[in-house]
């Protein structure tokens, strides 16, 4: 099952099209216009889409909201409606006005007062609707000009900043990762236990993401007991708790759902139910399996999947999901007792799955399954619409009653469109920048390659082991786990992926970097920009090594213990464990780390070139 995963994940990574969508909605009244009229534009709609052929939808989908999280980085306020509307619109490339219909969960792009804003408004319009000079996706993405005055209730959104926490339970879990990843979401990184107390602020972050995990140890009870003793020596929970009251957002899936209730209660072998963890309180919900955890399904995917009713469609988290939806399901058993708390989606047997919170100034969202993976294994189901939803609730604003009736001509919205396109031509020299950056990352890929060699071995020892002994087989199943494609195997082969797509990234801003400095002026930030991606790469080589550094002790061990006695046998394999615990929690963590250097250098490239766009046009 473990290979499975991994190879849908890459897969879902690689999809491209270059298909340009149509929209579910309803048209009245159309007329054509012409410029020399005084036609005014009130700003843009971008509706999220649904569509038959659903790795499309999904990939029309990821970059409306690498557009949305766009506009929020650079401080261009986006709208989140609440309600369905009808309005007056028009397309970007016809100019023809016609009456759409659409759904909650529309995305609104007022103009303002301000030129300049309006300006970049229009040119990261053009980019994603029309043609970028800087990235080479090809999906273009569906746009609307709001062509009348528009009143509506909506959330306003803010730029996201999400933390992820990680701790025994919770290290080898990457799939909130791959959303944010697919999704735009570049601001996301991970706390620890003994640094959360630190560095979890809602000055920081406004988002704590706990998600779910599997025991990665053969005794469960040891496992909670090992989670318990670090989460209360660091303060976890007190701390989690107050970020959420004074205003932050926690979702949890799974484990990290029996995290937020006021109280989960297990099975034990003495008393029919005994309340086996703490928790933080946070989720108006009691959670009581109904099976022990132990008690899995098969290795098969298809046995994680059910059909779940969505019964408040009215809630952010739900905004244009159908009814019945397949998820990956894990965790059955929450009930529901906060005054404050709701029931968003039900499982077949209408128990609670999905449940949404307030406590104090903050939200929450608990899973009692894991759309973050179904976003990855199930193409009927769009997970990562539910987590960007997720995110968006957690951190908006509020909802307001809004007016919109600022407005441009028609005829200059058109000549910036004109204008920020084919900016670059075949005369521009790129700048020579990041030769050292380069280098280094190539020294990092030599790493990973040494790294994945040491995991291939013991995977090939433990292959051998398993055959030669029945009982060594048993032995070895958290080995080859830890090994597998969910964890080791597939953080190098992700990481590996990313990292080689940063020269790309790198590439263009040199190309586009005579433009800037002549517009702009970003020596000194381009500097300061180079120094950092320098000490991020020497990081990750320095992880790297630590980490096949692990697999060696490990692989060393493990192929002098199976002539040993049964005693030292089981230390030899508490041993072998525990330095690939080691190297894959530093593997877990350098997939992070090399997701954040790429997202630095889009962010980078992005934001300059907006500045830029912006700039000649006014």
């Amino acid at each position: 099952m473990k290979t499975k995963i991994l190879c849908i994940i890459l897969i879902s990574l690689f999809l491209g099209s270059t298909i340009i969508p149509s929209i579910t909605s309803s048209s009245i009244d159309n007329k054509l216009i012409s410029l020399d009229e005084d036609t005014k534009c009130f700003g843009f709609i971008v509706p999220i889409v649904k569509l038959e052929n659903k790795t499309l939808e999904n990939d029309i989908d990821c970059r409306i909201y690498h557009m949305i999280n766009d506009f929020l980085r650079e401080k261009i306020t986006v709208y989140w409606s609440a309600k369905n509307f009808s309005i007056s619109i028009m397309k970007i490339d016809i100019l023809e006005e016609e009456t759409m219909f659409f759904e909650k969960g529309t995305f609104i792009i007022p103009l303002t007062e301000n030129d300049t804003i309006n300006t970049k408004i229009c040119a990261i319009i053009c980019d994603y609707n029309q043609t970028s000079e800087i990235e080479s996706d090809s999906v273009s993405i569906p746009v609307y000009r709001l062509m009348n005055s528009l009143e509506i209730k909506a959330h306003e959104l803010t730029e996201i900043k999400i933390s992820r926490y990680v701790g025994v339970k919770t290290h080898s879990t990457q799939f909130y990762l791959f959303v944010a990843m697919d999704c735009g979401f570049l601001d996301f990184d991970i706390v620890n236990a003994n640094e959360i107390k630190d560095r979890l602020t809602n000055e920081k972050f406004n988002v704590i993401v706990w998600p779910g995990a599997e025991s990665m140890k053969d005794k469960l009870w040891s496992y909670h007991i090992e989670a318990q003793i670090e989460e209360i020596k660091y303060q976890v929970m007190p701390t989690i708790r107050e970020f959420v009251a004074n205003g932050g957002g926690y979702v949890g899936s799974c484990y990290g759902t029996c995290k937020s209730s006021i109280a989960y209660v297990g099975q034990g072998s003495i008393l029919k139910y005994k309340i086996i963890i703490p928790t933080i309180g946070i989720g108006g919900l009691v959670v009581i399996p109904q099976k022990n955890e132990s008690e899995k399904p098969t290795d098969s995917i298809d046995d994680y999947f059910c059909n779940q009713t969505v019964i408040n469609a009215s809630h952010p988290v739900t905004y244009g999901l159908n009814q019945i939806v397949k998820d990956f399901s894990s965790l059955h058993g929450l009930r529901v007792v906060g005054s404050k708390a709701q029931v968003l989606a039900v499982y077949p047997d209408k128990t609670p799955c999905w449940v949404s919170n307030v406590y104090k100034n903050g939200k929450v969202i608990s899973f009692g399954s894991h759309p973050e993976i179904a976003a990855f294994l199930e193409e009927g189901f769009n997970g990562r619409q539910v987590v960007s939803n997720t995110w968006y609730h957690l951190t908006n604003k509020g909802i307001f009653d809004l007016l919109f009736t600022k407005s441009v001509d028609l005829s200059v919205i058109d000549s910036i469109f004109e204008d920020t396109i084919n900016l670059i031509n075949s005369s521009i020299q790129p700048a020579q920048l990041f030769d050292e950056v380069n280098n280094n990352i190539n020294k990092s890929i030599s790493n990973l390659n040494l790294l994945k060699s040491e995991i291939l071995d013991i995977q090939s020892i433990v292959n051998q082991l398993d055959n030669n002994n029945s009982e060594t087989s048993k032995m070895n199943k958290t080995i080859r786990r830890i090994l597998g494609g969910k964890y080791i195997s597939g953080g190098i082969n992700l990481s590996e992926y990313y990292l080689k797509k940063i020269p790309g990234i790198l590439f263009s801003i040199q190309r586009i970097y005579p433009l800037l400095e002549n517009e702009l002026n970003i020596t000194e930030e381009t500097d300061l920009f180079i120094q950092n991606m320098i000490l991020k790469i020497n990081y990750f080589k320095n992880l790297t090594l630590n980490a096949k550094d692990d697999a060696e002790k490990a692989k060393a061990s493990l192929v002098k213990y199976q002539n040993n006695n049964w005693f030292m046998t089981k230390i030899k394999q508490f041993y072998i464990n525990e330095m690939l615990f080691k190297s894959m929690e530093k593997t877990s963590e350098l997939l992070v780390r090399i997701f954040q250097t790429y997202n630095e250098a889009l962010k980078f490239l992005r934001h300059y070139w907006y500045d830029y766009e912006t700039q000649i046009e006014i």
